[in-house]
């Protein structure tokens, strides 16, 4: 779902026609983020503090302890001097002489302090333009590199850290035992080899889309009559490629006990439909047919552009009219009516495809089963879908082959040889206006977006300190003691609630949201004991010994975390929940995120969260800035800075008033940031204020209401004088744990009971599993065990699990006692009947039916 200020009428703020920078390529951006850049982040906050305390020290050595600096005189050895300003910080002439304090004087401070100086503007007078006085050097001296659209204080960390990166998978020497690694590096090798990729040429490409049953626009014998479209959706489904519309499996909104296939919309080549259906970008849209007729005529034999472009212009008209066919995210606001539950078989309602013979292509044959025309499904578009039929009967095989083709074609670009790649960069020049990378930093970045596990493992040991996780472990027990200090500066509790403080909560499965709201406001006053449910109706049994609990919150997020629920939005550029603006919900439930937030740090259960580190900085009352947006609409933010340092005359090039315009339900409105904004132009002198006052609508004014009810609810469990002490990032990793599987710690760690050891041939066969799980399974598998599939802070190797001997030899599936953190396992004749039993369990388990 679209956030309401996710589309704005930024039209031009790099270049020309940067209108379609907030368009992907493949959403390629956020597919390439780097799995490091959690890392990263922690690193530059690092970077930040340190040089604010340098800076702190160098202007008090030398306005306060070197008087003699400012009336000329020599300052020490390596200590900088300043020429007096107009209005000098400090009056040497008052300034008594004192001792010096030790300072840094190393070569490493030495250059610190020549590069902070290198970067700050002296003549500027900083108490009128602080900015201006501290980073005026750099603005003035930093160069916008071309393969970038932006550039930060930022860039340069993050260039030394790739280039670490690149030292690291190019040291053969180093942890070189370790096939993971092997395997990054001689990936990485292979990006590098460009005569390789080159001699290859387009071949491995056609030899897939042979696979794929051939694209017409390459083919002028190719018929209709050999061509089938369940065929090639098939096998485009199994390489990932989800075209026409979306198949997945979820769980069921209503049940959440249960796991439903669901039927969806699909997104299109351009990353919103705005892009087919306005004029405005139309220069957009010539770019895209452009680059589809080149790479579609540098694959023909003959090269023909003319049947190239023929062929591409009905494909591009296919697009829009799938585009026009797409219903507006205000129309996919409301769960009930998303919400359709029927049959399969009631699925060629729709349109004559096949859809049962689909389902079990696809999903059948990987599960070892046949669903039928009764199976039970969610159809989450059901006017897209009754519009897609008519559409298709309607177009030729020919034009709708061309169209799933290039979608897949257009993925695959990257991969291959310079003369794809050039024609790739072209696109790229002319809608986002940038160069192409070298190839070492594209290796680099490609290697640690699809291995990133691999290639942060190596970093983690050559630069890691092992002293962090010692850090992160005193802050654990700053938190529990702090909570401590609050149960006991209540007044209100009498000690025998205090030592017992586990009041139930009552829910029912079915009215989640609405039974916890409820439950919350009648027990405000209660919220700081330790959390235990009891779910009413359905027939669960046994006590909540924290299962229940685990559920409880795993649920509560899924539900009001979705973005068709309304109150957040998923914005696919930085990969992140943001606040819904124009959320209609009421601020009791807003409020209720912040309670459920601050109980899972007060409980000590890790949620599945993924917001920007910006929400949890506004919890703290940090205040917000441009390089905050840019964790959250980078493509904005990047824009906004090239406003600031655009060069030219922004009033007469740019042609900006002090109004924006954003999206909202599929009508655009408007919103002055100042007084009779409309009138007032954005010129040279005041774009920093255009900048701040936008930056502080998006970031602030538009949610003010929502998060004012989600920042009440959070503190209201987690307030206190003790909170004041964590930064952000802190907050962040105390609600959402680590993210690192470390399932050979989990193995040490395990323990065995009833005839089960570590040698037993059952067991032997358990682990063997595991490990060959993908990481997706894994995940799936730490769930049905320990009811999260988040990893504690401290590690998998603290988090001790048991595995039990349930019976002999059976057809039974494994169970869990999440409670107890016990994997029930039957002692199966063989490894392949266990792993069968075992996906089977881990795949369909929800409830307490299997755990």
């Amino acid at each position: 779902m679209a956030s309401a200020h996710e589309v704005v009428s930024m039209t031009s703020l790099a270049h020309a026609d940067s209108k379609a920078r907030i368009l992907d390529e493949n959403v390629q951006y956020s597919n390439e983020k780097s799995s490091w850049q959690s890392l990263r982040d922690g690193l530059m906050l690092l970077l930040q503090l340190f040089i604010a305390i340098a800076v702190a020290v160098i202007l008090w050595k030398v306005f306060v302890t070197q008087p003699g600096a400012a009336n000329g005189s020599s300052a020490g050895i390596g200590q900088p001097t300043f020429a007096p300003t107009s209005k000098p910080i400090t009056d040497a002439a008052t300034t008594s002489p004192t001792t010096a304090p030790e300072v840094c004087m190393t070569p490493n401070c030495l250059r610190t302090a020549a590069r902070l100086v290198e970067n700050m503007n002296p003549e500027a007078d900083p108490c009128e333009d602080f900015y201006e006085y501290a980073c005026g050097g750099w603005l003035k001296n930093t160069v916008l590199p071309p393969e970038s659209g932006r550039l930060s204080s930022f860039s340069e960390p993050s260039s030394f850290i790739v280039a670490v990166m690149r030292s690291l998978l190019e040291a053969t020497n180093f942890e070189s035992d370790v096939e993971a690694i092997q395997k990054a590096r001689a990936f990485y090798q292979s990006c590098l080899n460009e005569v390789t990729l080159d001699l290859k040429g387009a071949q491995p490409l056609l030899d897939l889309v042979q696979e794929l049953n051939g694209w017409p626009v390459l083919d002028d014998d190719w018929s209709d009559g050999n061509w089938d479209l369940l065929d090639t959706l098939v096998k485009l489904r199994k390489r990932s490629n989800s075209l026409l519309f979306s198949m997945y499996l979820t769980s069921d909104d209503k049940n959440s006990s249960n796991y439903i296939l669901a039927f969806d919309q699909t997104g299109l080549g351009l990353s919103s439909e705005v892009y087919y259906l306005s004029d405005s970008y139309e220069g957009v849209r010539q770019a895209y047919l452009q680059y589809a007729v080149d790479i579609a005529a540098k694959l023909r034999p003959d090269g023909n552009r003319t049947v190239a472009l023929q062929q591409m212009l009905d494909m591009l008209d296919f697009e829009i009219k799938l585009a026009e066919i797409l219903p507006p995210p205000s129309e996919r606001r409301d769960p009930e009516a998303l919400y359709n539950k029927m049959t399969l078989a009631d699925m060629y309602g729709y349109f004559g495809f096949p859809w049962i013979e689909f389902v079990n292509l696809v999903v059948g044959e990987a599960a070892g089963e046949v669903i039928t025309g009764d199976e039970e499904i969610l159809v989450y578009a059901p006017d897209y879908l009754m519009a897609l039929g008519p559409l298709l009967q309607q177009t030729d095989n020919k034009t709708i082959a061309n169209y799933v083709m290039w979608r897949m074609v257009r993925n695959r670009v990257s991969y291959l040889g310079s003369e794809f790649l050039t024609i790739r960069d072209e696109f790229n020049r002319v809608v986002f206006g940038t160069e192409p990378s070298t190839r070492w930093v594209t290796c680099v970045s490609r290697t640690n977006s699809i291995m990133g596990t691999a290639v942060s493992r190596m970093y983690l040991l050559r630069y890691f300190e092992e002293s962090s996780k010692d850090k992160a472990e005193v802050m654990i027990d700053y938190i529990h003691d702090a909570f401590l200090e609050l149960l006991d500066e209540n007044d209100w509790m009498d000690e025998d609630t205090k030592v017992v403080a586990a009041e139930k909560m009552e829910i029912r499965r079915d009215q989640l949201i609405q039974d916890t709201l409820a439950e919350v406001q009648l027990k405000k006053d209660q919220l700081k004991k330790p959390l235990k449910i009891k779910y009413i109706g359905g027939g669960e049994q046994g006590l909540d010994m924290g299962g229940l609990q685990k559920e409880f919150f795993q649920m509560i997020t899924e539900s009001v975390f979705d973005p068709n629920y309304g109150m957040f939005v998923y914005l696919e550029e930085s990969r992140s929940l943001w606040i819904n603006g124009e959320s209609p919900e009421s601020d009791g439930e807003f409020e209720l995120v912040g309670i459920i937030l601050g109980l899972a740090i007060y409980n000590g259960v890790i949620l599945d969260v993924h917001f920007p580190m910006t929400v949890y900085k506004k919890l703290q009352g940090e205040t917000l800035e441009l390089a905050d947006l840019q964790d959250i609409q980078p493509t904005l933010a990047s824009g906004l800075q090239d406003l600031l340092d655009y060069e030219g005359d922004v009033e007469m090039d740019l042609c900006y008033t002090f109004q924006v315009s954003y999206e909202s339900f599929g009508h655009v409105k408007t919103v002055d940031l100042i007084e009779n904004g409309s009138e007032v132009p954005v010129n040279n002198k005041n774009r920093g204020e255009f900048v701040r006052r936008y930056v502080n609508f998006l970031l602030v004014d538009s949610v003010e209401r929502q998060f004012e009810a989600f920042s009440r609810g959070f503190h209201l469990v987690c307030g206190g004088r003790v909170l004041t002490l964590f930064r952000a990032e802190e907050i962040e990793l105390l609600i959402c744990g680590s993210t690192e599987l470390d399932f050979d710690g989990l193995e040490a760690s395990t323990v065995y009971e009833d005839g089960y050891s570590k040698e037993h041939k059952t067991v032997r066969a358990l682990w063997s599993v595991v490990r060959s799980l993908s990481h997706k399974h894994k995940k799936m598998l730490l769930m049905f065990i320990t009811g999260s599939d988040r990893v504690p802070l401290k590690g998998l190797s603290t988090l001790r699990i048991t595995v039990q001997r349930h019976g002999s030899d059976s057809e039974r599936l494994p169970t869990a006692m999440t409670c107890f953190n016990t994997l029930l396992l039957p002692s199966y004749k063989d490894e392949e009947k266990l792993k069968n039993r075992l996906l089977t369990a881990i795949e369909n388990c929800k409830g307490f039916g299997l755990t």
